[in-house]
């Protein structure tokens, strides 16, 4: 039963998802999508409407008009208003509609009439998909075999330990529960694009804040696969290559602590995962607009700046970025300053120039526009984690701190700019390609990047060469997007860890998702090029039949040759157990009717629901003399064996979905396999000690302290029976946690002050 309710939040999130994100755009903007392709289909609607419930919720937030009432008014009202429009309002139409108001409209007529209405649009669409997907069936089929292994992949953890992998997800619960209040950045000001949508599922659905945080990272990794899709689209010239670089990232191991670290993330949601998408559809979408602008202003058929479709998208998907997380911003920015490297006179000239400009200004003023409204309305102050980011660009946080030590215990004194030259280099393979890669795997990628530019290089100069001296005529722009995907990896890898006097706009650890992709599609490069050429003298049907199977032969080479991938980890902060009760106990009682009395964790999921007191609050009040919860039912939380809080604790699962292989990478006394858990045991002399702490939160984290908190309060609930004896029963209790619950008369209840 647990797993089946699991299974249910999993897929009411799902269905939730597709509509808000995919459905309700292509209905609501059904006119402007028509005609266009799938690639601009997917794009418009994963960034604008990103932006459009972003903008929406944080206004409505601005003049006081933010509720569920609200939100559920606008977007289902402009759902239905579109729809009954297609359907028009014929005078039978409306003479239905009358006779459905006053009563004398037949069930049964009304049912059938609904059923064939949704039969109708249901074949049409089926007719449509099926059009578009048909021509390309194979393909597409292998797409979706792919976006639905990195779903079970990502999401795989969240059902094996019901907790936040991550402990800034109780951070994001505690501001989208600020929303559902009416109160937008209540935590200070910081992108709030992930918190609106989750707001919005919420809002509009009834899904339960805890089960988006769950699962939505887990569900959201297919828009960063299909955004990654389409720019490597873009970028290759064999259909196929793209999948293989897709395959490869989903199956290759990583073999690094910031690599697992990077891959982990996906499970969790994070503002920075969920917006790491739009860094794609930037660069493929400034690659179209300098394209198609260069086309147009060549033939002389615009003589004024050039605006576009393209140049929509790219505002919408830069603005998006902004609204969800500035890191995906900032890697936005080196992914496109890649292809402006390469195309500087079409970036520059004013017909184009001038409109990119503009554009990125006005798609920062839609972004930031709440942001300043809120500040200037109520003086809401900048939230802490902008005072960290600041700190990884001065070098003066612990991750930044250590690489910056490393390097520059590696730097020498050099006597010119080329030794220099020279010597930076090496920091950068050292420091970067051989941490995240390791030496062997690291010296495989530089060689296999360098061979990559070498044949791009050939290749122009044999076409050149061809051109001026032959009949023959080649396509010479065919590979054009090669240098700008080098360059991006090498650019990427030289962030990871920058070389001493260069500041570091990103901490590396969070670089190591996109470093992979960009990597892999280095290294497929030559790949491409064989299909490319083979094109050329085999049949199309053919190649595809190889490609199919050279997909499918990278995840078989992947086990045979032992670098398939491990199963992730999440920081374990709670037993599946307490999850499991906290749900029970929102179920089955009246809401606002009871106090659970547990670490914080527990507060971010009954919030809504029922009363939280902290266990440290309860223990040291329990010390007084008077001390009342003042209830009808009161749970308390204690931990038998305490947990090891925010443990790396590694997932076990089947072999065909990953391994067991990365707990070797970290430190043995912070890391666990399931179902094995890192936990100590209550006892009599740990409740006899003191708590020792400067702040509160060291009572939790630090595992002795827990350890004699945990045990205090068991002899708490051993001295209340004793005192009031058959009051307090078990409500659950297994190995690792028990969960006590007594009753009482909330206007006469008991003092809990018993020491």
């Amino acid at each position: 039963m647990i797993t089946l309710h699991w299974i249910l939040e999993y897929v009411a999130v799902f269905c939730g998802y597709v509509f808000l994100l995919f459905i309700w755009p292509s209905v609501v903007f059904r006119k402007h999508l028509a005609k266009k392709s799938k690639i601009y289909w997917f794009s418009f609607c994963v960034t604008a409407q990103i932006i459009l419930i972003n903008t929406f919720v944080l206004t409505f937030g601005l003049i006081h008009i933010l509720n569920k009432w609200t939100i559920v008014a606008f977007f289902y009202g402009v759902f239905l208003l579109v729809i009954l429009r297609r359907v028009g309002f014929s005078i039978e139409r409306i003479e239905e509609f009358r006779h459905l108001v006053t009563g004398v409209y037949g069930k049964k007529r009304l049912l059938v009439k609904a059923v064939s209405f949704l039969g109708r649009c249901l074949k049409e669409q089926c007719s449509k998909l099926w059009t578009m997907l048909s021509v390309r069936l194979g393909e597409y089929i292998i797409l979706s075999v792919i976006l639905i292994f990195g779903m079970i992949y990502f999401s795989y953890g969240a059902f094996q330990e019901n907790s936040y992998g991550f402990g800034d997800g109780y951070v994001h619960h505690s501001w989208i529960y600020g929303l559902t209040e009416g109160k937008i950045f209540s935590g200070g000001i910081y992108p709030a694009g992930m918190h609106c949508f989750v707001y919005c599922l919420h809002a509009l659905f009834g899904i339960e804040i805890y089960s988006s945080l769950l699962f939505l990272g887990g569900i959201h990794v297919i828009t960063f696969l299909i955004a990654a899709y389409c720019l490597l689209r873009e970028i290759f010239h064999w259909r196929y290559t793209p999948l293989f670089a897709l395959v490869m990232f989903l199956t290759l191991d990583s073999i690094s602590v910031n690599a697992v670290y990077g891959m982990s993330r996906f499970q969790w949601t994070l503002p920075q995962e969920f917006g790491l998408f739009t860094q794609f559809l930037c660069a493929l979408y400034l690659i179209r607009y300098l394209k198609n602008a260069n086309y147009i202003v060549r033939k002389g058929k615009s003589s004024k700046f050039y605006w576009d479709e393209n140049l929509l998208i790219f505002t919408l998907a830069f603005t998006a970025s902004v609204v969800v997380h500035f890191y995906p911003t900032i890697m936005a920015f080196f992914l496109c300053v890649s292809v402006v490297v390469f195309a500087p006179r079409r970036v520059f000239h004013y017909k184009r120039f001038i409109p990119l400009i503009t554009a990125v200004l006005f798609g920062l003023l839609v972004a930031v526009f709440p942001m300043i409204g809120a500040f200037a309305s109520s003086n809401t102050p900048l939230q802490g984690s902008f005072d960290w980011a600041f700190s990884v660009i001065k070098g003066t946080d612990s991750e930044s701190e250590a690489q910056s030590q490393e390097v520059a215990q590696e730097t020498k004194p050099e006597s010119n700019a080329i030794d220099v030259l020279k010597d930076k280099i090496l920091q950068v393979y050292k420091n970067n390609y051989q941490t995240v890669y390791g030496e062997t795997r690291g010296a495989w990628i530089v060689a296999l990047t360098g061979v990559s530019a070498l044949l791009w290089a050939l290749f122009r100069l044999t076409a050149i060469l061809l051109r001026r001296y032959s009949r023959f005529q080649v396509r010479s722009d065919c590979f054009d997007g090669y240098p700008a995907i080098i360059f991006a990896a090498v650019l990427f890898m030289i962030e990871y860890a920058v070389p001493t006097g260069f500041p570091q706009l990103i901490a590396g650890s969070r670089l190591c998702s996109t470093e992979q992709i960009l990597n892999l599609a280095v290294i497929v490069m030559p790949i491409d090029m064989i299909f490319s050429l083979l094109a050329l003298c085999c049949r199309e049907r053919l190649l595809r039949i190889l490609s199919v199977f050279c997909t499918m032969g990278i995840y078989v080479a992947t086990i045979a040759c032992g670098v398939y991938h491990g199963y992730l980890y999440d920081e374990l902060t709670r037993y599946n157990s307490s999850v499991m009760v906290t749900n029970s106990i929102i179920r089955t009682l009246p809401r606002n009717s009871y106090t659970i009395v547990s670490p914080t964790d527990e507060l971010y999921s009954i919030v809504q629901y029922g009363y939280h007191e902290d266990l440290l609050t309860f223990v040291e009040k329990s010390k007084e003399i008077e001390y009342m919860l003042p209830t009808k039912h009161v749970f308390v939380y204690v931990e038998k064996r305490p947990i090891h809080y925010a443990q790396r604790h590694f997932f076990k699962g089947p072999r065909w979905l990953a391994l067991t292989k990365y707990p070797d990478f970290f430190p043995a006394d912070i890391t666990s396999q399931y179902p094995e858990i890192l936990a100590s045991n209550i006892s009599q002399d740990a409740a006899n000690k003191d708590l020792l702490y400067e702040n509160p939160w060291h009572v939790y984290v630090r595992l002795n302290n827990r350890t004699i908190l945990e045990s205090k309060a068991y002899e708490w609930c051993k001295r209340f029976s004793e005192i009031y004896p058959r009051t307090l029963n078990i409500y659950y209790e297994d190995d690792d946690f028990v969960c006590y619950h007594f009753e009482q008369e909330p206007n006469a209840p008991y003092n809990l002050a018993i020491e």
